[in-house]
């Protein structure tokens, strides 16, 4: 399944969600960083802003039509969790082709 083409049009966001989530682990393990744990809230929270902001066709931290759900910390917060602090990473990606080189790549240096 990891060889699988995938359907740009609609993506299997659950394996894409996984992947990301193993590729992460991976590279904290490289580094001798401790290993991130999964957690159904985080993970609701997340998948319900990025539907969000699809179909409410918008991109940012802030959710500019949910006061309740305005900050990643309120929107895990509305589904049951609580942390001590929170952050949030969110990306945009295209189906556009680019060229083999065109990749993003960690750099220690900077």
């Amino acid at each position: 399944r990891v060889q699988a083409p995938m359907n740009l049009v609609r993506p299997d966001t659950v394996l894409l969600d996984a992947a990301l989530f193993h590729a992460t682990n991976e590279a904290r393990k490289r580094f001798f960083r401790p290993l991130l744990q999964p957690h159904h809230v985080l993970q609701h929270a997340a998948a319900d802003y990025a539907q969000a902001m699809i179909d409410k066709e918008f991109y940012g931290h802030q959710h500019p039509y949910s006061p309740l759900e305005r900050t990643a910390k309120q929107r895990i917060e509305t589904r049951g969790g609580g942390f001590d602090c929170t952050a949030e990473n969110i990306a945009y990606y295209t189906a556009l082709d680019a060229p083999d080189y065109f990749y993003v790549r960690y750099n220690r240096q900077q």
